[in-house]
């Protein structure tokens, strides 16, 4: 059973690392944009629920928990970037269900965080670096949400266009980031020390999210000038 939901939860990912290129170079919000996000959408979705059902069978494995940890992180980022697009007026229009996402998402978050913790104070700095950084990330995302949600940060113009954009390409770096790390394997001996083992999960993010930030700061010129 676990090695055929495995090979169902790599397929899904290939797809979603595959499709999720195809929105990026076509008009925003054309056919072609809508068709494959929602490919990809869904692929992430498969992606989450074998994620569940892997750890499920696993649930002592520390690397069936960390893979759920992240599991909850990818697909916060693709889920919230779908569900911005129905706040166009204002990220207070956020309903329970938007409130219920967030908040389960950021005590998931400080959960990877006290895993971290542990982990530290066990001395395996490998794992402890990765729970630390990922759940940062997550307990940020899902805290700045919750700030908009109850109008405390106010939305910014176009929130709804760069909130998915932002948010979308979180999760495909995510993707992107387990397709890396699962190469890694082959080429990066295991003698080589801990933080080496750590550079195929923070490139993909490194690399692509400044590629990312610099798109969104050219789109936000464009709209500004208009």
């Amino acid at each position: 059973m676990y090695k055929i939901i495995l090979i169902i939860h790599i397929l899904l990912g290939a797809t979603a690392l595959t499709t999720g290129l195809i929105p990026m170079f076509t008009d925003k919000g054309g056919k072609l944009h809508r068709f494959w996000g929602k490919v990809f959408f869904w692929a992430m979705t498969g992606v989450f629920v074998t994620t569940c059902m892997l750890f499920l069978l696993k649930p002592d494995s520390v690397k069936m928990q960390f893979l759920m940890c992240i599991g909850v992180l990818s697909y916060y980022l693709a889920l919230t970037g779908v569900r911005v697009l129905t706040m166009k007026q204002s990220y207070t229009q956020a309903n329970k269900i938007d409130w219920g996402i967030s908040i389960f998402a950021l005590a998931c978050g400080f959960v990877m965080l006290g895993f971290a913790a542990y982990f530290f104070y066990l001395s395996i700095q490998g794992i402890s670096m990765l729970f630390l950084a990922f759940g940062t990330l997550l307990v940020l995302n899902t805290r700045n949400d919750l700030l908009f949600y109850s109008g405390k940060r106010p939305s910014p113009p176009m929130h709804w266009y760069f909130g998915h954009l932002g948010k979308i390409m979180g999760a495909y770096i995510a993707a992107f980031t387990a397709f890396s790390v699962n190469i890694s394997a082959y080429i990066i001996p295991e003698t080589m020390p801990w933080y080496i083992h750590l550079l195929p999960w923070f490139t993909p993010g490194v690399l692509i999210g400044a590629l990312s930030r610099r798109y969104q700061r050219k789109k936000k010129k464009e709209f500004n000038r208009k």
